[in-house]
């Protein structure tokens, strides 16, 4: 979790004080490290309890044609939120036991567009610079004197917690620990730095929530207790989950631009959804798996529009229509045009990663 000071600037005869902490500690610059990032969307640990009959039973699974029906106007979508980040360890330091602790600069933010009069306008965006890490082994007195001296720059000091490690009793979680390995640690921040962004998301969701509203991602990763209650729709274009029983596979193998898999419930302890597969773009030369992405509701919001199937081909028929259609988008098939364009107008406030690198490399003193 990621620990928000109340900043203080430190400054003493116009330097600052106390942003040699790296340095004490041995902290060194690292100027390349991109390894391949591992899915978003963590699989399910069962699928025993997926309700994968709530609206066809499993030997009718089959393409549903979402037909040509317009949604209502109080079901229209007419906010759509994202969320975007640059981010890049740019040095590592060492523990008093050794263990590799990755420095992770980043900028983060999230963003809410707004349709009025067939455009669309940016309602509400906040972005902040960050640096991120594991600190638990360091003395806390020192760190928080590194986060009040990064404050005086503008930048926020995230304090994030190790990966659990492996538990052997499966009803207690794991300790976290650091761990030797480099790229585990530097995981854990990177997840961190994305539960940043995600909290920015929310802050952005927030604004507004009484509106229906369209979030790139999953519905269940917002903490506010609200989320259910609100007509969000999640729309989610990397699929990791495997949630699909074997007829559901060739129905949504089979699927073409315009149809949609039945639906069928997940349950979460942090929020059930109602969620299906829609295909939004594809044809001949085209990969099968290609050109789909899953949409979720919450269950409660499903129930408020009387758990009514014709609902999810209306909003279905709604995101084909509102799909990018810019051929240049490499994601193009599996995105939706309001969430482009808010993609592009947070990243719009995002200043070059490495005249900040530079600058932050300059105030540590490494």
């Amino acid at each position: 979790m990621a620990i928000a000071f109340p900043w203080i600037g430190v400054r003493k005869n116009g330097c600052i004080m106390a942003l040699d902490f790296l340095k004490r500690h041995g902290a060194r610059r690292l100027t390349v490290y991109a390894p391949p990032p591992p899915d978003d969307e963590p699989t399910p640990e069962s699928d025993e309890h997926i309700d994968l009959d709530l609206e066809m039973p499993e030997q009718d699974w089959k393409a549903i044609d979402i037909g040509t029906t317009q949604t209502l106007p109080d079901e229209t979508p007419r906010r759509f939120v994202d969320g975007s980040f640059y981010s890049e360890n740019i040095a590592w330091l060492q523990d008093g036991d050794g263990h590799p602790i990755p420095v992770r600069l980043a900028e983060v933010g999230g963003v809410c567009m707004a349709a009025a009069d067939r455009t669309l306008k940016r309602e509400f965006a906040d972005v902040r610079r960050v640096v991120a890490s594991i600190f638990d082994s360091f003395p806390w007195e020192q760190v928080e004197e590194f986060g009040d001296g990064l404050h005086g720059e503008g930048i926020q000091l995230l304090c994030l917690q190790p990966q659990r490690e492996p538990s052997e009793n499966a009803d207690e979680p794991g300790r976290r620990e650091l761990s030797y390995d480099f790229r585990r640690n530097s995981e854990a921040v990177r997840m961190g730095v994305m539960r940043e962004m995600s909290f920015l998301e929310g802050l952005a969701l927030c604004h507004a929530p009484q509106t229906p509203t369209i979030v790139d991602g999953r519905i269940g990763r917002f903490e506010s207790a609200g989320v259910g209650q609100w007509d969000v729709i999640g729309v989610i274009k990397r699929q990791a989950g495997e949630y699909l029983h074997p007829k559901g596979y060739v129905a949504l193998l089979s699927l073409q631009p315009g149809q949609r898999t039945p639906a069928f419930r997940i349950p979460s302890k942090h929020l059930d959804v109602v969620t299906w597969y829609l295909k939004l773009a594809g044809g001949a030369g085209d990969m099968p798996d290609w050109g789909y992405v899953r949409v979720e509701v919450s269950v409660e919001a499903f129930g408020r529009h009387r758990e009514d199937f014709g609902y999810l081909n209306r909003l279905s028929r709604h995101l084909c229509e509102i799909r990018c259609r810019q051929d240049s988008y490499a994601r193009g098939p599996v995105s939706l045009e309001p969430i482009v364009r808010a993609e592009e107008s947070i990243k719009s406030l995002f200043q070059p990663l490495n005249p900040l690198k530079q600058h932050f490399w300059r105030l540590a003193g490494i």
